[in-house]
């Protein structure tokens, strides 16, 4: 896999994932939400979409890396963080 590391640390660390949980009656809904340029934009989002906003991003800051290898470590980070179960923590 094309993924650099560097980059993966930097997304970490920059677009924070934010976790909410919604009671409606019965139902408890879990959504989560990344946090880019301030503003929180839930994850379930067009991925496209959100690869873009990111790529937009950080394209200057990894200016050497190849354009494939920044998109498929973002691809990455969003499914990643998609599929990770953050809800386990009680304080949320």
């Amino acid at each position: 896999m094309d993924i650099s590391i560097d980059i993966l640390n930097h997304l970490k660390r920059h677009f924070i994932i934010v976790p909410y949980r919604l009671a409606l009656g019965d139902k408890e809904n879990k959504i989560k939400f990344i946090v880019i340029d301030g503003q929180t934009i839930p994850l379930h989002l067009n991925k496209k979409y959100l690869v873009n906003r990111i790529y937009n991003i950080i394209d200057e800051t990894f200016y050497l890396t190849s354009v494939g290898v920044k998109r498929k470590t973002i691809k990455y980070y969003i499914d990643t963080m998609r599929l990770q179960d953050i809800y386990t923590n009680n304080n949320i």
